[in-house]
């Protein structure tokens, strides 16, 4: 004895709905929406890189004139930090590699350059701040030089 089963009936919820009313999406829309997003970020990093040259021409105008640089989102950067501990009842100091942030808003104005150290010198918060030159591109991307620049190549197209 079989029985037959009788799908329309078994089930009554269409398969195009989710639970929660939303729209389910195939693995074709899936790959596909997924496909449109890369191919959008592949653009504007594109268009970012640019923008590079002209980023660091206006990064170099702003230290010479001394023009303050505000950070317009959470900068990340790696830098040497004296840490202190008490070994013996004696405090003792050493240099540590750790990762720091700037939030956005904080200004940033120029020190000096330490060529030495490869490091930009910038004051923030009557803080110092050393800033790698292997970070500096991050910097103008997480800057208001960004803003800038984009701004004038937009206004060019």
């Amino acid at each position: 004895m079989s029985k037959k089963i009788d799908w329309n009936t078994t089930y009554k919820v269409p398969f195009s709905k989710k639970a929660n009313g939303s729209k389910y999406e195939t693995g074709k829309e899936m790959l596909k929406s997924a496909f449109e997003k890369h191919q959008e970020q592949e653009k504007l990093q594109k268009s970012t890189q640019e923008m590079i040259p002209a980023m660091e021409q206006l990064f170099l105008i702003r230290l010479k004139n001394n023009t303050p640089i505000t950070i317009m989102r959470e900068f990340r950067y790696q830098t040497s930090d004296i840490v202190k501990s008490n070994i013996g009842g004696e405090a003792v100091g050493s240099f540590q590699d750790v990762v720091k942030s700037i939030y956005p808003g904080t200004t940033l104005q120029f020190i000096s350059i330490d060529h030495p150290m490869k490091e930009v010198l910038f004051k923030a918060n009557n803080e110092e701040i050393a800033i790698n030159f292997a970070d500096l591109k991050n910097l103008w991307i997480s800057s208001d030089i960004l803003e800038v620049v984009s701004n004038l190549y937009k206004d060019n197209k």
